[in-house]
């Protein structure tokens, strides 16, 4: 053991080190000092060594808003990973459409991801603001689709007949031959060439 080495276990374990003739030095732990060193962590029965206690260190969503205001791509993914099935939930509820529901989706988190800044823990939780963002895009998205009339289903093939197009020809030239005469369309009818 190097001697560097040897010198920083003496502070971790209570021991003190000794020097022994070959210039090594040892860690010796009385059993006095063992007794009053209070570990702060316990220890691993198998091998002896401390085991630190491994908090979970979950950031909170308020935590995880500040971060991604400040350009955290992972707190978007960690919140991602939070939400993203609720927020599509309420999407698919609002819009009855999965595919819409999974653009409304990442819309929401793209959102989230360019406007962190304007969240105010102070107003509500992330929980809240993020629900309130889901809601009212998934409902302004309906709006839009209603209007473009993306919820009516037409039987193309029931009772849809499609007009004759000559039809159409006929109710054109009587309505030009109202404006222009007759006699003035059998005259260019005359004129036109077979070279079409």
């Amino acid at each position: 053991m190097s001697s560097s080495a040897a010198r920083s276990f003496p502070a971790r374990f209570g021991g003190r080190a000794v020097s022994h003739a070959g210039g090594l030095e040892d860690v010796i732990v009385t059993s006095t000092e063992a007794a009053k060193a209070k570990p702060t962590a316990p220890l691993d029965s198998t091998t002896g060594i401390v085991n630190k206690p491994r908090s979970p260190a979950i950031p909170s969503d308020e935590v995880l808003m500040d971060c991604i205001a400040k350009g955290d791509k992972e707190a978007l993914a960690l919140l991602f990973r939070r939400y993203a099935q609720m927020v599509r939930g309420v999407a698919l509820r609002i819009l009855r459409n999965t595919s819409e529901a999974d653009d409304l989706l990442q819309e929401v988190f793209l959102f989230i991801y360019r406007k962190s800044a304007l969240f105010d823990p102070s107003k509500g939780s992330a929980r809240a603001w993020i629900l309130k963002i889901t809601n009212h895009r998934a409902i302004d998205r309906r709006r839009y689709l209603q209007s473009r009339h993306f919820y009516q289903h037409v039987d193309v093939g029931a009772g849809l007949e499609l007009p004759d197009p000559r039809s159409r020809v006929v109710e054109d030239e009587e309505v030009l031959a109202e404006v222009v005469g007759k006699p003035t369309i059998e005259m260019l009818l005359e004129a036109l060439t077979e070279d079409l």
